[in-house]
């Protein structure tokens, strides 16, 4: 996991919190989520090119499995609001950021660093 899936992250969801309701649609692929991103001056930079990335392209973009790439960016019909892709977006964002919190301390969890102070003490 890369720091750069986590700003990329970001990046989308602010692209995402400023379209208009009317202007988002993920049965569209230049309303969607990554169509508009594609027209953003962060995402041109990092290598988007115009029109809909190659599913492989996104995977690896932003550093997540293709099963979640589907749910986020394809119209479903539980599912296709700006603000549940929002959401989706903001909960993937606190998981990777949990994730890279977790690599960064060795992937010690709260428990394991207790465990582990609890057994120097003995």
């Amino acid at each position: 996991m890369s720091k750069s899936s986590i700003k990329h992250l970001e990046n989308l969801i602010r692209v995402v919190n400023h379209i208009p309701d009317d202007q988002f649609n993920l049965s569209h692929c230049h309303q969607c989520a990554i169509g508009h991103a594609s027209r953003d001056e962060y995402f041109i930079a990092a290598g988007f090119k115009p029109g809909f990335p190659a599913l492989e392209e996104l995977r690896d973009f932003f550093d997540i499995d293709m099963r979640r790439i589907s749910y986020l960016f394809f119209a479903r019909c539980d599912y296709g609001s700006r603000m549940d892709v929002l959401a989706a977006l903001r909960v993937l964002l606190l998981e990777k950021m949990a994730q890279q919190s977790a690599e960064e301390w060795g992937g010690l969890t709260a428990k394991e660093n207790a465990e582990l102070e609890v057994a120097e003490l003995s």
